[in-house]
């Protein structure tokens, strides 16, 4: 699971390089039909976390690439519903949290419940530095100073440096 939430923060950077660097996106309707066929995959295994996660970073990329589309019915307070429902399947899953944290602070704006997902991915997962990295977009700086110090001392040289030039500590 942790590859699939690295491929979906990919999708999501690629598109939207790509829409502003001119390149061609799949079209608005083509996005409905994905978010459709991911519908009635669920309905058939609605078991099966990565679905509503795909559902989800579907329906997130088709607002965000798409802000004015004509396909109404596929809203971003959607995709905070499908990831609660993958947590629902899911809930030992520290990556579904580390999603649910930055959906809720790109589409709600919940910097609270953004660090809070990210601290209930760390305890799931104490020992992946990657998610004390991201709870540091989500803090005040002397959070993310610590967390920065946790994720260095775990060996990920990114927070080393970035904890030194920023951090008094």
């Amino acid at each position: 699971m942790k590859n699939l939430f690295i491929i979906c923060l990919s999708v999501i950077t690629l598109g939207a390089y790509a829409q502003t660097n001119g390149k061609s996106s799949p079209s608005e309707k083509s996005y409905a039909q994905t978010i459709n066929n991911l519908t009635d995959q669920i309905k058939v295994t609605p078991n099966n976390a990565n679905l509503y996660v795909k559902r989800a970073d579907a329906i997130y990329y088709l607002n965000a690439v798409y802000p004015h589309q004509t396909v109404s019915q596929f809203k971003l307070k959607d995709v905070l519903v499908d990831i609660n429902k993958a947590i629902q399947v899911d809930g030992t899953n520290a990556g579904l949290y580390s999603l649910r944290g930055m959906y809720k602070r790109n589409i709600t704006g919940d910097l609270a419940g953004a660090r809070a997902d990210l601290t209930k991915a760390i305890e799931l997962d104490p020992k992946n530095p990657q998610w004390y990295m991201e709870r540091t977009n989500y803090s005040n700086l002397e959070n993310a100073c610590d967390d920065w110090k946790k994720c260095a001392e775990m060996g990920n040289g990114n927070c080393k440096e970035i904890r030194t030039s920023v951090c008094s500590q």
